[in-house]
């Protein structure tokens, strides 16, 4: 699908700046998890509940 993980770090950045919830969804994995300096180990789910609400708005 990618030809690289920086195309798929890119596209996924991309999702978030655009706030396309629908195709980042498509690429991240049931079992993804997320780590910030204000999230440690955050599950898929909290990770859309949490930081979700604010993507697009940069």
């Amino acid at each position: 699908m990618f030809a690289s993980i920086e195309d798929l770090v890119r596209s996924s950045f991309d999702c978030y700046l655009t706030a396309d919830r629908l195709r980042l969804e498509t690429l991240l994995a049931q079992d993804f998890t997320f780590t910030s300096p204000y999230h440690d180990h955050i599950d898929r789910k909290t990770y859309f509940e949490r930081c979700w609400p604010v993507a697009g708005t940069f």
